[in-house]
């Protein structure tokens, strides 16, 4: 119901902003919250009509989980998601390495690791009766985790391990270990597969060390780019002089911004440019500077003012 009555507030007072209704109506915010309203009246309607525990109303229960995505409205009024969110766009090409390098890895140890294991796997078709009886039901007893005492590893009918039946069965393993995440479901049987996860286990370090650390230095940077301008904005508000005049350490255009937000391939351009906007701060980090010292001027010599007025006052009144 608070979903409702807020998407037809904003449907009722769109036009008072300027915004057409049929406009705000296909905007892409407004057709996701529409979506995800529907499948409640729907649901109300098939329950009315007799529907129960249909799998269509189970699809549109899964509709609605789209409302927990009004989670990230909130982005924009905190400072701290804003900055996060900066990070990770300026990082885009470091976490494009990571990605690209944990794709290699899991290919790779995956593929080593299937066929590594493999190798252990007994042949059936050399098993009398007996033994590949007693070989099924040792396997199947959980207390010998995948392993048979008397004949080894425990693999299918086509000769491959159970827990790893194909690659792509040994990708799970090898995108839990990369990440250094370890849930312990999966994890190699025989010595040569215990070498593979160790190798796994160490490439993973190196994997996650390298960009982490990359993003970890564009937040630390972004961060302090974002604590400089507030300690501007609140050196601005102090310094405000008389009535009539205010200082402050907000250039009175856009260039600053504009030159950082500019694209240059050319590596001489870039370095110029990123100079030039240097340059520029620390001459309105001087202006704040002298900012202070012309109003802890002004401000004595009003006071000298007052002082001498009020003296000159007395020296009156004591004549007279």
């Amino acid at each position: 119901a608070v979903f409702t009555a807020e998407y037809l507030t904003l449907s009722l007072t769109c036009r008072a902003a300027g915004i057409p209704l049929v406009s705000f109506v296909l905007a892409p915010r407004s057709i996701a919250e529409l979506v995800a309203l529907l499948p409640f009246y729907v649901e109300v309607i098939l329950r009315s009509a007799g529907f129960t525990n249909t799998a269509a109303l189970k699809a549109f229960r899964v509709v609605r989980l789209i409302r927990v995505l009004r989670v990230f409205r909130l982005g924009r009024y905190a400072a701290g998601l804003q900055i996060m969110w900066k990070a990770v766009v300026d990082s885009r090409q470091a976490i494009s390495v990571l990605l690209f390098l944990l794709c290699t890895g899991v290919v790779m140890f995956s593929s080593t690791l299937y066929y590594l294991e493999r190798l252990s796997c007994p042949l059936r078709e050399q098993m009398t009766t007996t033994e590949l009886a007693t070989y099924l039901s040792e396997c199947s007893d959980l207390f010998n985790r995948g392993v048979s005492p008397a004949h080894g590893l425990c693999c299918t009918e086509d000769n491959s391990p159970n827990d790893f039946p194909s690659i792509i069965a040994a990708c799970w393993w090898a995108v839990v270990t990369l990440t250094s995440l370890g849930y312990g479901d999966l994890y190699p049987k025989t010595a040569q597969g215990k070498c593979v996860g160790m190798l796994a286990m160490i490439a993973g370090l190196l994997l996650i060390a390298l960009p982490i650390a990359i993003i970890s230095q564009k937040f630390q940077d972004i961060y302090e780019v974002n604590d400089k301008e507030e300690t501007k904005n609140r050196a601005a508000q102090r310094m405000r002089g008389a009535p009539h005049e205010t200082w402050t350490l907000i250039p009175g255009s856009d260039v600053i911004r504009r030159l950082k937000g500019l694209a240059v391939k050319d590596e001489e351009a870039r370095e110029a440019i990123q100079s030039m906007v240097r340059s520029l701060e620390e001459i309105w980090e001087l202006r704040e500077a002298l900012g202070r010292e012309r109003k802890y001027a002004l401000a004595q010599t009003t006071r000298f003012h007052k002082g001498f007025d009020k003296l000159l006052m007395g020296m009156m009144a004591e004549n007279s």
